[in-house]
């Protein structure tokens, strides 16, 4: 029905979460807007890593009055579009380079180059096994190298889709302003996420329930909200697992070291002792498209196991309720109102995404508050504003 935005902090009426701003979304009410309609919107993304794609938009609403008691009403949302393709290759530790000129490079959007060690420790540690001569780490230069990584066109693929339905049902008791109503929510679909990583957001699914009692002078409602993560997964830990599916990390810097000392003792200078290391290290990497890439990208996509796998987990809820209440109608002397919230949060991601490795997270917030707002005739309008409120 409207949307609008209520700038600035705000947690005095709405909560400890309100310190940057409102954004109330009103839904039609059955009652006052029956009927079906329908919109379609259709669009196009451009952009020149992904090229130009189509763009679906479809919303459905059907709702019907019954009676001066009961209505009730049924949305159906439907998104097809394709996400904006993250292709930058610059090095992200800003050095600069590529990777055939920087033995440390850390592509933006390439991963499994994350993982990087010193190769002079490596060759000391590999004079201690016997593997390599003594002495022979002096010929090994006090810099960082980084594994041959994927790009990130390799791990994901870019559809964006949603889809989402919701309904409710109005009741009406007394056939005034006094309603009972209860809404569910779900969703479903795909999309990429940039937090600390970027995440394929894959068949996620999302559901909430509000059961609400209000008149035109107070409201209590509860509702809860569930998500679960479905097939996502974090594509940078995909592109490292993927990598140590066909070699371990050990094995690749020794190699890496080794080569480079055999290259050198040849001759070599440093960069063509590092391009040759790297092709011995990279002997055997899984290359996209083939079988072996597909059933060791599949395998890590599956496994919750950051340390093997990319899977997260989710299933985290979160239980809400709050109440209003405007003394206007019985107090002449100023308007007041009184209400309050609480919330218990329950974290649930078996440590794929919070700390919660041993078990559900749980914690709570709650606050009260009362305003009070009285109007004044001094030859002009003056309003006086008095807001208490508790938050914890």
């Amino acid at each position: 029905q409207s949307v609008e935005l209520l700038p600035g902090a705000s947690s005095a009426l709405y909560g400890a979460n309100a310190f940057n701003g409102i954004l109330f979304m009103r839904s039609k009410n059955p009652f006052d807007h029956e009927g079906i309609s329908v919109s379609l919107k259709r669009g196009m993304t451009s952009q020149e890593a992904a090229g130009d794609n189509a763009y679906t938009d479809l919303g459905i609403r059907m709702a019907h009055k019954f009676n001066d008691k009961f209505a009730a009403k049924v949305n159906f949302g439907y998104l097809k579009g394709t996400d904006w393709a993250a292709t930058s290759e610059v090095d992200s530790d800003m050095i600069g380079g590529t990777r055939a000129t920087n033995p440390n490079y850390n592509g933006i959007n390439v991963y499994g180059d994350e993982v990087a060690t010193n190769i002079k420790q490596v060759g000391l540690v590999l004079e201690g096994l016997g593997v390599l001569p003594g002495g022979a780490s002096n010929l090994l230069p006090d810099v960082s190298v980084s594994r041959t990584g994927y790009n990130e066109r390799y791990l994901t693929n870019y559809n964006a889709e949603s889809i989402k339905a919701d309904w409710g049902l109005y009741y009406r008791p007394f056939e005034n302003d006094f309603e009972i109503s209860y809404v569910g929510k779900v969703g479903t679909g795909n999309t990429i996420y940039q937090g600390t990583n970027r995440y394929n957001i894959k068949n996620f699914f999302q559901q909430q329930h509000k059961l609400e009692v209000r008149n035109d002078n107070f409201f209590a409602r509860g509702y809860v909200v569930s998500d679960n993560a479905g097939d996502s997964y974090d594509m940078v830990f995909t592109g490292i697992n993927i990598n140590r599916a066909w070699k371990d990390d050990n094995t690749w810097f020794g190699e890496y070291a080794g080569t480079y000392v055999l290259s050198t003792l040849a001759g070599a200078t440093n960069d063509q002792a590092h391009a040759a290391a790297r092709a011995v290290a990279d002997t055997g990497m899984y290359m996209p498209g083939t079988p072996e890439y597909e059933a060791a990208f599949n395998e890590s996509v599956s496994d919750p196991d950051l340390s093997t796998g990319s899977k997260f987990q989710d299933a985290s809820k979160y239980y809400h309720g709050d109440f209003n209440y405007n003394f206007s109608h019985l107090i002449d002397v100023a308007d007041i109102q009184v209400g309050g919230s609480a919330r218990q949060y329950s974290l649930n991601s078996s440590g794929t995404i919070y700390t919660d490795y041993d078990g559900e997270i749980n914690y709570s917030e709650y606050g009260v508050y009362t305003q009070v707002q009285k109007e004044l005739d001094l030859s002009s309008t003056l309003y006086v504003l008095l807001e208490l409120d508790y938050w914890k």
